[in-house]
């Protein structure tokens, strides 16, 4: 599981009741530089009606044919629908609610699983950053 996840969701809790904003809050996140092996947290998108809130960083992704089969398979496999939006695909739950968003500059989501399964399955990273020495 996501810990840098969940440790960026404390932080933003702790600004919420600090009485930030929620715009600035993503600029904030970006000056903690929260890291775990290639993921960053560096985005936040405050929850609206029924959809939560979600964490996201920057991820520079060819939005092609390939990648969207990817995402639509990577739905399928979570029980997800997906949802073209504009610029973004959107991953919605079976009640109706977008639980994460992908789009060609950055991926959000809902929950340290679903952030770190979209990162790892979709984009390729890795959560600890591994040392070879040779001697």
């Amino acid at each position: 599981m996501s810990l840098v996840f969940k440790e960026a969701q404390k932080v933003v809790q702790d600004l919420k009741l600090k009485g930030y904003p929620e715009p600035v809050i993503s600029s904030e996140l970006i000056k903690l530089d929260l890291k775990q092996g290639e993921f960053k947290i560096s985005h936040y998108i405050a929850g609206f009606g029924i959809h939560p809130e979600k964490l996201g960083m920057s991820n520079d992704c060819k939005m092609d044919k390939e990648t969207y089969d990817k995402i639509e398979s990577f739905a399928k496999e979570n029980g997800l629908k997906t949802k073209a939006g504009l610029f973004s695909i959107y991953l919605q739950n079976p009640m109706g609610k977008y639980e994460g968003i992908i789009n060609n500059t950055s991926f959000y989501g809902s929950s340290p699983e679903l952030f770190e399964a979209i990162g790892k399955q979709i984009f390729g990273l890795k959560t600890e950053v591994c040392v070879e020495t040779k001697l």
